[in-house]
């Protein structure tokens, strides 16, 4: 709604008439100061006004007027009268303030049930964020023809599996395996124990790969628990047939017929936990661990509460305890973020089935073409959402089903969450378990609606009247006041650089090009032409207030001064050319700041494949196809020293002998695993023995040469004799040798070693075997020692 001076409009139980409009804040003619979003339009249909003198006449205004002037009457009678006065006093607003009045009152009734004590300042203060950032959901709900305003939500009824038809079925499956464990009990020994609750959830087939079969992901439960029994030979009992097809007429398709809300109701979020049989960490009153979620929720621009309910439940529908609940989040983009499922864990049809009616509800009113799909599942999605606030991070949590469905192949970022509100001050609040922040003081409502006050020249406001100069011509205090640059008293005119009294004697001149005689701007103690100021000066499209040029930016076209600028929160400076954009219309860059599209499309900036954030390319590497910021670099990948390249953590191969990180096809090329250690070594290490391959290390502990012939043999199967490694056949034919020669003695030429020594008498063993060697032996036999040598060494006796 646009507000215009010198109009009528409607603020708390007032009517107000507007004195100035200075962008988004507005100045009463009572010097009050207030923000357009404050304003109503004056005189609704419905509403009910009173006279405020007698006759005490009451009236309803019977049309609707955006704004009315000083002269406006209603049913003869003028809102105001000459001294400027209101003469008609609000009783009673239509169904718009109803529902502010009723809000206000659930929210305060439950916290009256609660042992919080709050009032009714910081509870209207989270009504206020609560309307401030839900308004775009509020305006695309109530597009749909589903929509309930009483209960702020939509409504329809959906059909659901009957869950206690699963507990049928699973007294049926428990009959088969007791009597398939009492028919067949050694079958029974080798088959795997799978818990009913696989079958409804079959996420990974390798659970079932230990009984040699594969079930689809999204093969029916009935078929899945068939093939299990198939597999395990659990068809083999007595009236098998008959009791699957019991079983499998437990699960059947059948349905129960539900209640399904959408809501945005505060209640809603503060009874978020409140469940028919259970609750979670949000529940407000057994002050859950995360309960201060609940208003993290209900002041965020995303967040939707959804509730199954019994078709039976009545209105106002968040007073009814709830079956299920779980939450969806909606981005700027049309994106879906659906979260975790209470109470149970994991349903996945279910779960399946409550995306699919939310995001044909939300298509609806979008009016987005193409068809939703689960674009990004499980715990993926954290790295789409922006966390404000103590919430639990229901959809960072793993194993739960969360999924963000688009119509797109890559999502936008969903803003979760707000900063937490203290129900008892209303400051802030960062603790996770308690609405409030600790303060445990009961505060009386604010009586006063105007807490500040706008110096005149300046347009800046101030809360205490000692900080401004009064001025008695106009009776307005002021914060900007001026000195005459002639006699040096102080004046309040902006129009002019004089004071009135040397205003009189001293001509205006253009500070630039001393033009005199014309219609100046003065500005900053300083008087313009009109040609320069044209040149040198603008008014801020925002706030009106005039600003030299190279102090105000420019975006969209408009010419904003630095202070909108920071007042406006979607507004961001690009860092490359240093023009202002929305912050909707910029790309953030990690560790550098926000880009334009411009900047962005020519410069040098690519996404993470791994967490899907923004970088320039000096901030991360190419490891093939896929750009990796620093960080993931650091956190999941490896340096491979074969090939000098980066390879994923999931496909890199520690080599501990090496001490270093390998990639598979490097792996593949450079390094066999050791079939005795499973270590994978370097192949110029490894020893090929009777079809295994085995490092230098398992080889010099498990196997060695035979002293005789030079096989290799595991030491497990050679004979440690004399020194020396034997293997069985060796050994054998040595104390053949042993027994068929003829001892004889004889002496040695030349030292042999420390037993066998020039000039020592030997005994001589197998003389006949060999030319030129034979075996020898100790004199007397006393320790079996043995050397072969050459012939020519020894001195027959």
């Amino acid at each position: 709604m646009k507000v215009k001076v010198n109009r009528i409009y409607r603020y708390g139980n007032s009517l107000v008439r507007v004195a100035d409009v200075n962008g988004d804040e507005i100045t009463l003619v009572t010097g009050a100061v207030t923000k357009a979003e404050n304003l109503f339009p004056a005189i609704p249909m419905g509403t009910v006004l009173e006279m405020n003198m007698p006759p005490y006449k009451t009236i309803t205004a019977q049309a609707t007027h955006e704004s009315l002037g000083d002269e406006s009457c209603i049913n003869g009678i003028p809102l105001f009268n000459d001294l400027g006065n209101q003469t008609l006093n609000v009783i009673r607003f239509p169904r718009e303030q109803k529902i502010k009045d009723r809000l206000l009152d659930e929210v305060k009734e439950f916290f009256d049930s609660t042992d919080y004590k709050t009032t009714e300042m910081p509870l209207t203060k989270i009504l206020g964020e609560w309307r401030k950032n839900k308004k775009r959901l509020l305006q695309l709900l109530r597009l749909s023809p589903v929509w309930n305003e009483d209960n702020l939500c939509l409504v329809w009824e959906i059909g659901v599996p009957d869950k206690q038809r699963k507990d049928e079925a699973f007294k049926i499956y428990e009959e088969i395996m007791k009597r398939y464990r009492m028919e067949y009990p050694a079958d029974w020994s080798h088959s795997i124990k799978f818990s009913f609750d696989k079958f409804f959830c079959i996420e990974d087939n390798k659970l079932f790969k230990q009984v040699n079969i594969k079930i689809a992901c999204n093969a029916k439960p009935s078929r899945a628990i068939r093939k299990y029994f198939e597999a395990i030979g659990a068809t083999r009992v007595s009236d098998f047939e008959k009791e699957y097809a019991k079983l499998s007429d437990a699960l059947s398709e059948k349905e129960l017929k539900r209640k399904i809300t959408l809501s945005v109701h505060p209640m809603d979020y503060l009874r978020m936990s409140y469940g028919n049989s259970w609750n979670s960490c949000h529940h407000v009153g057994n002050h859950g661990c995360f309960s201060n979620g609940t208003l993290s929720y209900l002041m965020d621009e995303s967040a939707m509460v959804c509730t199954l309910l019994s078709t039976a439940d009545d209105e106002p529908y968040w007073a009814n305890d709830k079956i299920n609940r779980m939450m969806f989040f909606l981005n700027k983009d049309g994106d879906i973020l659906q979260s975790r499922l209470y109470p149970q864990t994991r349903i996945p049809e279910l779960e399946e089935i409550l995306a699919k009616e939310v995001s044909a509800k939300l298509q609806e009113i979008l009016k987005i073409e193409g068809k939703y799909k689960a674009v990004v599942s499980d715990t993926s999605c954290d790295g789409y959402v922006w966390s404000i606030g103590n919430h639990y991070h229901d959809y960072n949590c793993y194993d739960f089903g969360q999924n963000i469905w688009s119509v797109k192949d890559r999502p936008g970022r969903f803003k979760i969450g707000h900063p937490g509100v203290c129900v008892t001050c209303g400051g802030l609040n960062p603790r996770n378990n308690s609405l409030s922040c600790g303060c445990y003081k009961s505060r009386q409502s604010s009586v006063g609606q105007y807490t500040y006050y706008r110096c005149p020249n300046s347009g800046k406001t101030f809360t205490h009247k000692e900080q401004a100069v009064y001025n008695e011509v106009d009776g307005k205090y002021y914060l900007e006041v001026y000195t005459c640059p002639e006699c040096g008293q102080v004046f309040f005119d902006k129009e002019s650089i004089y004071c009135p009294e040397c205003r009189k004697t001293h001509e205006m001149s253009c500070t630039c090009c001393g033009q005199t005689g014309v219609e100046f701007m003065i500005h900053d103690g300083k008087a313009y032409c009109p040609d320069c100021a044209v040149e040198k000066l603008l008014f801020c499209e925002d706030c009106g207030r005039l600003e030299y040029r190279d102090k105000l930016d420019c975006y969209d076209e408009r010419y904003v001064c630095r202070e909108c600028e920071e007042s406006r929160g979607d507004l961001k400076r690009c860092e490359d050319c240093g023009e202002l954009h929305p912050e909707d219309d910029m790309r953030y860059v990690e560790g550098y700041g926000y880009v334009c599209e411009d900047c962005y499309s020519t410069g040098d900036y690519y996404t993470c494949d791994d967490c899907g954030y923004t970088y320039r390319s000096g901030d991360g590497s190419w490891v093939g196809d896929y750009f990796v910021c620093r960080d993931c670099l650091d956190d999941h990948y490896h340096y491979c020293h074969r090939c000098d390249e980066y390879v994923h953590e999931d496909q890199a191969y520690y080599i501990e002998s090496e001490d270093e990180y390998v990639c598979e096809s490097c792996l593949n090329e450079y390094y066999t695993r050791c079939n005795i250690c499973g270590e994978y070594v370097r192949d110029k290490n490894i020893t090929r023995i009777n079809g295994n391959d085995v490092c230098d290390d398992c080889y010099e502990e498990h196997y060695a040469e035979c002293a005789d012939c030079g096989e290799v043999y595991s030491k497990d199967d050679l004979h440690f004799v004399d020194g020396e490694y034997l293997c069985e056949d060796c050994l054998a034919e040595r104390e053949k040798e042993d027994d068929d020669d003829e001892i004889k003695y004889g002496t040695l030429t030349m030292n042999i070693d420390g037993r066998f020594r020039e000039g020592q008498r030997i005994r001589i063993h197998g003389d006949n075997k060999s030319e030129n060697w034979v075996k020898i032996g100790l004199e007397d036999g006393s320790t079996e020692f043995f050397r072969f040598v050459d012939r020519a060494m020894i001195i027959s006796a």
